[in-house]
């Protein structure tokens, strides 16, 4: 018998749990500043409004105007993530000075505090910062105009903004589905933006690995991905589909239609069970695997190779990384040997017929993976 309607209505509501929420500007700060509330730029896009939309954020709080309100997680140890609001949050703490440099960047610190700039109302904001003690700090220095009054401080701090916390006994996926429910609205998240989400949101420290493993100097660049590329961390898919690649012995094109959602539920299920010895295994052989193919065959090995002008150019191809790339994490993982010479490998995958006659074409992903994979597999084992 189907499940009827209340049925499923009672299912989800009881998966899904949230509090209401109306919280001070300044018990946001001190959260912040406890570590109990986390800016997590792998759940939502890096922060990126211009000093004009911040600007204007400040302004509707003087003037009293409403805001949208926010949509934080509570975590497993009780901390809150934020789900929708990051570009407001990270406003207001930059405005205060307090807003910390995302460890994803390398680096460390606090970012210089906003300096504001005039609003749609209030031309007297141009020039203004927060509070005489961070003047040291200013980037722009020659800008700054005056500082805000303590009434004025006080005004900030005092308004309150509505927010509704999904509670932590809520399941990772219900999180992740209200994250891309309420991004549906703006400017559309990538399919592996989305994904990174799904995986901050069960473990960030999941999301920390496999960024971590993408992003070393030596393996930076031989992806020789573009900054646009890694902000829509597609560095963290390529992991993720080597991962995957390593691990599955027979992939059928009819098993991999929909690609982006075996991704999802792959990532899903390492998220939740990261760290364990199975991803020990799998960051080994990654790890092992770029060792190998930076000392054998240098950059140009996911790149494509022309065999009339004997010569690797063009960029990075997903067709590379897939069909030779996994290829060799696959066997690292299963303790079997490689070829050495892996740029001669490399040149004899391009040298193939179906390389040279049908790749121009376009295959979908599903048939891609499964004619070059296996194909890669063999020409890579010893």
């Amino acid at each position: 018998m189907s499940e009827s309607l209340d049925d499923q209505i009672g299912r989800y509501r009881s998966d899904i749990r949230t509090n209401q929420w109306s919280i001070s500007i300044g018990e946001i700060f001190s959260l912040y500043e406890r570590g109990q509330l986390e800016i997590n730029p792998a759940f939502q896009r890096f922060f990126r409004w211009s000093d004009s939309q911040k600007s204007y954020l400040v302004e509707s709080i003087l003037l009293g105007l409403p805001i949208p309100p926010l949509f934080l997680a509570q975590s497993s140890d009780g901390r809150l993530e934020v789900v929708d609001g990051v570009q407001r949050l990270s406003t207001l703490l930059q405005l205060r000075g307090l807003l910390r440099v995302p460890e994803e960047l390398g680096e460390e610190g606090l970012r210089p505090p906003l300096l504001m700039t005039t609003g749609q109302y209030l031309a007297g904001l141009e020039g203004v910062l927060w509070s005489d003690e961070l003047v040291s700090d200013v980037e722009n220095p020659s800008a700054l105009r005056g500082t805000f009054t303590e009434a004025q401080r006080s005004d900030i701090l005092f308004a309150k903004l509505d927010a509704t916390v999904i509670q932590r006994t809520s399941s990772g996926q219900a999180k992740y589905d209200v994250f891309r429910r309420l991004n549906s609205y703006g400017e559309p998240l990538t399919p592996q933006e989305m994904r990174a989400a799904l995986i901050a949101s069960v473990n960030g420290d999941c999301l920390a690995w496999l960024s971590a493993l993408a992003r070393t100097d030596e393996i930076a660049e031989l992806l020789s991905l573009s900054d646009r590329q890694i902000e829509r961390q597609y560095d963290v898919e390529l992991v993720l589909r080597f991962f995957f690649l390593v691990e599955t012995d027979d992939l059928r094109a009819s098993e991999l239609r929909d690609f982006p959602g075996v991704l999802d539920r792959y990532g899903l299920a390492l998220a939740d069970e990261y760290p364990s010895r199975r991803t020990e295994r799998l960051g080994a052989a990654w790890s092992d695997s770029m060792r190998d193919i930076i000392g054998s065959a240098g950059g140009d090995f996911f790149r494509r190779y022309y065999p009339s002008e004997e010569r690797f150019k063009g960029a990075f191809l997903n067709t590379s990384f897939e069909a030779l790339g996994s290829a060799v994490g696959y066997h690292h993982y299963r303790g079997a040997a490689v070829e050495p010479d892996l740029a001669e490998v490399a040149q004899e995958l391009w040298r193939q017929e179906v390389m040279t006659t049908r790749f121009a074409t376009g295959l979908s992903t599903e048939a891609r993976l499964a004619r070059y994979v296996p194909m890669g597999r063999e020409l890579v084992k010893a």
